[in-house]
């Protein structure tokens, strides 16, 4: 094989792998991975056989959902986010048939479970976040972070709770108020990058309202609250030493909070994309180290 061969080789097999890191990051599959990851941290914490038919559905509810909505908001995020819009772009011929498949997945894994509840939950998650009521976010203060907080929290908490037919509910009140901290902690620091835009388009984020200094300071103190809540959790006996481990994301989270007045517009939409939503791909890693470490 010539040199040129080689290096037209290697050359085809690098836009392989950043095509296929694209469709990841900006596909959407990201943030749905950290979905899943969030149940399947809930179900190591209670101990559960883990059920992939159920982690397969909190991963496609997401993706259903996110792909619909970046479809219709592909001209609104051309500003704030540019290397998503142009990734979608060029692949928006094809989503209709992706996005098919993921329906038609989640409807197969859903019909595999036979459990009614699961899937009278999953169509209500579904429908709240395809109906999500945009126009509100110009009226209330934080809306969209308190929405998706509050259903993304419920359907981590609610799924294995249904699935497994669980009964702790003081329990898994300090974990739902866990998830949704982190939640909202998420989106309001996704609000920071679309500060500018957001601002024009009459949007009362957070971020807007109180401007970005003061904005660190409260995702800084929502931070430090997450943690707490983990660690009166396991002081109160309600769950194992292990689930410390989860307080472990509030010095994850210090790393690009203490850095975030220092970053320009490509890195810090990055740093949102990786750190941000890739925070919940470590929970369940951070779980199995505390226990093999807590025996």
């Amino acid at each position: 094989m010539t040199v040129g061969a080689v290096a037209k080789k290697q050359s085809n097999f690098s836009r392989i792998l950043t095509g296929i890191w694209d469709e990841f990051v900006y596909g959407g599959h990201l943030l749905s991975v950290s979905d899943a990851s969030m149940v399947l941290a809930i179900i190591i914490i209670l101990d559960k056989p883990v059920s992939w038919q159920l982690v397969s559905i909190a991963y496609l509810i997401p993706q259903t959902v996110y792909s619909l909505n970046h479809m219709k908001e592909l001209k609104v995020d051309k500003r704030t986010n540019p290397e998503r819009v142009l990734y979608l772009e060029r692949t928006i011929r094809i989503y209709p048939f992706v996005v098919t498949l993921y329906i038609v997945l989640l409807v197969g894994f859903l019909l595999y479970l036979s459990n009614l509840s699961v899937i009278i939950l999953v169509l209500f998650i579904g429908l709240a976040g395809i109906l999500y009521p945009k126009e509100i976010t110009k009226k209330i203060v934080g809306f969209k972070n308190y929405y998706v907080g509050l259903f993304s929290a419920a359907a981590a908490c609610l799924l294995p709770c249904i699935f497994y037919r669980l009964t702790n509910s003081s329990m898994y009140m300090y974990l739902c108020l866990f998830i949704f901290l982190r939640l909202f902690l998420n989106t309001i620091y996704f609000d920071i990058k679309d500060y500018d835009s957001d601002k024009e388009r009459g949007l009362k984020t957070i971020a807007v309202y109180l401007g970005i200094k003061k904005t660190v300071l409260l995702l800084s103190i929502i931070n430090i609250v997450s943690g707490l809540v983990i660690i009166g959790l396991v002081l109160m006996k309600m769950t194992s030493y292990f689930t410390l481990g989860l307080a472990f994301v509030s010095l994850y989270s210090f790393i690009y909070l203490r850095i975030t007045d220092k970053l320009n517009g490509p890195k810090l939409r990055q740093i949102s994309y990786l750190m941000v939503d890739g925070e919940y791909i470590f929970w369940p890693i951070f779980l199995l180290i505390f226990k093999v470490i807590l025996g």
